[in-house]
């Protein structure tokens, strides 16, 4: 029983902080973000229709896959094999933002050259 309720405040806590993450990112960083990097170039009402038909693409593909996803994981004993790959797909996004931010400032990764 006790592992039971460590279980679920557990889960408590990672929805709460997931919930307050996702929010700030989605509502406070990724629209200053888009604007200045992504759509850079384009005028603002272009930009915010690309922005507006992005986010409903995003929401509707997470309608169709969550159901197939979110019940299909738990009764194969899939969660492993699903939560690393969303893992490896997550790293990939964050890597390909990071480069088009770098490529839209110029910027690159550099160590940094230090002569003691």
């Amino acid at each position: 029983m006790l592992d039971d309720k460590k279980a679920i405040r557990a889960w408590m806590m990672y929805d709460w902080a997931n919930s307050a993450f996702a929010t700030t990112i989605m509502a406070a960083v990724m629209p200053i973000y888009y604007a200045g990097v992504a759509a850079g170039g384009l005028e603002d009402g272009r930009a915010t229709s690309y922005w507006g038909f992005t986010q409903t693409a995003a929401a509707i593909v997470i309608a169709v896959l969550s159901p197939l996803l979110g019940g299909d994981r738990r009764p194969l004993g899939r969660q492993k094999t699903v939560s690393r790959f969303f893992s490896r797909c997550l790293a990939r996004r964050r890597a390909s933002a990071w480069r088009l931010s770098a490529k839209a400032t110029g910027s690159r990764l550099r160590p940094s050259s230090s002569s003691a």
